[in-house]
């Protein structure tokens, strides 16, 4: 997943996660599991065009190289299942 420009880390669960999320040792959590539920890239509803072109770009770089994602040894399944052009709500989610 470098092919994103950064650094990913596994943690073991969502606690664990989460934890690491709240005391600023990771910036974001990028999860995808389920079972029979579509795969959506979910964010806060920011409204700024700062945090609007952030997201924006996060976007058109996972949608970039989420084929290279899905060919990656051990990803989860769900990741076939992510569609980079879907839109709901006249916004678009992967």
């Amino acid at each position: 997943m470098t092919l994103i420009g950064w650094s990913p880390e596994e943690y073991p669960d969502q606690t664990a996660a989460l934890a690491a999320l709240k005391d600023d040792n990771t910036q974001a959590i990028l999860a995808v599991g389920g079972l029979s539920v579509r795969a959506m890239l979910v964010t806060r509803n920011y409204t700024s065009k700062g945090k609007h072109d952030q997201l924006q770009m996060i976007h058109d770089r996972l949608a970039d190289v989420v084929v290279d994602i899905r060919e990656t040894r051990g990803t989860h399944p769900k990741w076939d299942e992510v569609d980079p052009v879907a839109v709901t709500d006249k916004r678009p989610c992967i």
